[in-house]
């Protein structure tokens, strides 16, 4: 079992996660902003229209009360006589419902009908007749304001617009009097209703259309920032994952020239003991004391296994020939180191040669370590009386290695840790052993990959790349070839 690190993370930070309601609450925003902007401007076109109808109306009265002061005596305008006139006649037209009579200080002369009380002019409204300018506005719904007398308020429409004219000669900048027109608004009222309406359904078209542009707009926007925060991800893991074996390679390099020295001392140390397991198996006591036996074949193949680190530091160093080794010898190595543990766990080791290759010298010593570690793995992985095969596979392209066992298999929290350098459950475990087995194939080019997972067993692959190679080996070039022949006659 395999257990994550305690400190290490293997995952940069991604802020979008964190923000990962942004895009729906930047979305929201900007269509709330949209829709303010077009309700302002919306309030504010019906409030200009409102003003340009007021103004329309208001051009016109001020039309008609010109044209019918052109009909009287120009001398007789000054009179409030013929100014009320003048006022009777407009307010014949369709809609006036009550007019006032002012002289040119804002002083209330007359009033039509009779039930209109007298009024009193506002000093802006008097400021803009002095400049012979007309001033419209409603007068305000459902308050008549001392318009008319107490009792005939209920015979008054709710609706009304207030126009005042400025009365003077034409073609001449005096002021002679003032008229205050009270018109029905309801026929206006309708008008504007019409306009809101219309306004409304322009509005609501303008926000579907804008905003579904906007939205369009914002998601790509968006989605091209989410691609290239997961871009920037997935960069910065893979540069933490090269830090990561740049850490590991520059420990392993350290520790060589130890590891060297260590392996010469035992090697040494393990000619001696191998003497005495000799010399003891010689005798007649070996035959009654079969664990003498087992030592001695322990210590056999620690000198191999020795001999064989030793050659791959060699190798590494270039200080050895290179020459070519068979998959069917490099299977008969593997099967020597792994029989031995097959056979105390009670479980069956084969190794089988689907297609003929061969690899070179240092890729071989390189991938033995690979697959002995592999191969050790499955065995105390599966259970007894199960199975663990090996298959090696040549071919033009390169040579694929596959270690095949019958166990439970890695939980799925597990697998993303394998190949990283971490605590192990196992007795005499380290934790470093897959890690390793992970920069040995980095070393070699080569791909180091669990292929398959399940509760029935796993399958770990090893894939060499293509490289030069004979089917033919020189059996005196190869020192590999001698165990490789005592494993075949052993078998």
């Amino acid at each position: 079992m395999i257990h994550p690190p305690s400190t290490a993370t293997t995952k940069p930070e991604r802020p979008w996660l964190r923000s990962r309601h942004l895009p729906v609450l930047v979305i929201a925003a900007t269509l709330a902003v949209f829709a303010l902007g077009i309700l302002a401007v919306t309030l504010h076109l019906r409030t200009e229209i409102r003003e340009d109808i007021a103004r329309r109306e208001g051009e016109i009265l001020h039309s008609v009360a010109m044209m019918l002061q052109a009909e009287e005596d120009r001398g007789l305008l000054e009179e409030p006589s013929v100014q009320l006139k003048i006022l009777l006649k407009t307010s014949r037209l369709k809609g006036v419902i009550a007019a006032r009579l002012y002289d040119e200080r804002g002083g209330f002369v007359s009033a039509f009908p009779e039930y209109v009380s007298d009024g009193v002019l506002a000093e802006s409204d008097r400021a803009r007749l002095r400049e012979l300018l007309t001033v419209a506005r409603p007068h305000g719904r459902g308050t008549h304001n001392g318009l008319f007398e107490a009792g005939r308020a209920g015979e008054i429409p709710l609706e009304l617009y207030e126009i005042i004219v400025p009365l003077h000669a034409q073609g001449e900048r005096k002021l002679l009097g003032i008229a205050q027109f009270i018109l029905d608004g309801r026929g206006l009222a309708s008008e504007l209703r019409g306009i809101d309406q219309s306004l409304t359904n322009q509005a609501a078209a303008v926000f579907l259309i804008g905003g579904a542009v906007m939205v369009v707009a914002l998601r790509w926007a968006f989605g091209r920032l989410q691609r290239a925060q997961e871009q920037l991800a997935r960069r910065s893991r893979s540069l933490l994952e090269a830090n990561r074996e740049l850490a590991l390679a520059s420990k392993t390099s350290a520790v060589g020239a130890l590891a060297a020295h260590l392996l010469h001392e035992l090697k040494s140390q393990l000619f001696g003991v191998q003497a005495l397991l000799a010399s003891r198996r010689a005798s007649e006591a070996d035959k009654s004391e079969p664990a003498w036996r087992t030592a001695a074949e322990s210590a056999q193949r620690m000198q191999a296994l020795i001999a064989q680190l030793l050659g791959v530091i060699r190798n590494e160093q270039g200080a050895a020939n290179g020459y070519e080794v068979s998959l069917a010898e490099l299977a008969g190595i593997v099967t020597t180191q792994a029989q031995p543990l097959a056979y105390a766990c009670e479980v069956t080791f084969t190794a089988e040669v689907k297609s003929p290759g061969t690899v070179s010298s240092r890729a071989a010593n390189l991938v033995g370590i690979i697959l002995g570690h592999l191969v050790q793995n499955a065995i105390q992985a599966t259970p007894r009386r199960k199975a663990v095969r090996l298959t090696l596979h040549g071919g033009p392209h390169g040579v694929r290695f596959e270690v095949r066992d019958e166990g439970n298999g890695f939980p799925d929290e597990m697998r993303p840790l394998l190949f990283k350098p971490c605590l192990s459950s196992k007795e005499g475990g380290s934790g470093l052993g897959l890690a390793l087995c992970k920069q040995l194939a980095a070393h070699l080019d080569a791909e180091l990959e669990l292929v398959q997972s399940t509760p029935q067993g796993c399958v770990f692959a090893l894939t060499l790349p293509e490289q030069p190679a004979s089917d033919s080996v020189t059996e005196s070039r190869n020192p590999l070839a001698a165990q490789a022949d005592w494993v075949v006659k052993a078998n």
